[in-house]
């Protein structure tokens, strides 16, 4: 790829993928986990293409999401103007291109990076001391904010998405890289998280 801007195809399909965002009404949802997905699926509608299978190793992976938290995140994305989070899409595209991945096109590894991005943050919040507004996190939260992101990936991977999934597998040591104390006795044996 190697390309310092996008083209007008990527430009075009990210621009009308962000047209419209999900009403969120639950309290103390970080929109970012409801629009990076919503983004990643309006994206695929637009592609119509199958997204790949083959997933890299976890420690590729974690560098991936954090293409993610740092080239797109940074307030929340639907406040963004379009041609920022355009712009700001490519430059995560740019940066796995820097990791040495790529799924297939640019637009694609925006599209898989934003479902592991999803799957790994999820996870991650389930797991600090701490909810993002500061109160402190009980069990029952955790547990059910668990069984949503669980529902979430199963769904994704029966219409052939496993990147939500292997994003849930990351949380651990990207939570890890980022020094944060971990609250994982709670987590379900069978989870993808211990994997």
């Amino acid at each position: 790829m190697n390309v310092s801007e996008p083209d007008g195809l990527f430009r075009w399909i990210v621009n009308a993928a962000a047209t419209a965002w999900i009403v969120i009404r639950t309290p103390g949802v970080d929109p970012n986990t409801v629009d990076l997905w919503w983004l990643a699926r309006r994206i695929e509608k637009h592609l119509h293409t199958p997204l790949p299978d083959k997933l890299p190793l976890k420690d590729v992976g974690v560098a991936l999401v954090q293409c993610v938290e740092t080239k797109l995140i940074g307030g929340f994305i639907r406040d963004l103007p379009q041609d920022e989070l355009v712009s700001r899409s490519w430059s995560v595209v740019s940066c796995a291109e820097s990791e040495a991945f790529s799924a297939g096109s640019p637009l694609l590894t925006l599209i898989v990076l934003l479902h592991a991005w999803n799957g790994c943050l999820g996870m991650a919040k389930t797991l600090r001391k701490e909810t993002s507004d500061g109160h402190a996190y009980k069990d029952e939260e955790r547990r059910d904010q668990y069984e949503g992101l669980r529902e979430q990936w199963e769904a994704e991977q029966k219409r052939g998405n496993h990147w939500t999934r292997y994003g849930v597998a990351l949380a651990e040591r990207f939570e890890e890289r980022r020094r944060n104390e971990l609250v994982e006795d709670w987590v379900p044996k069978d989870s993808p998280y211990w994997e």
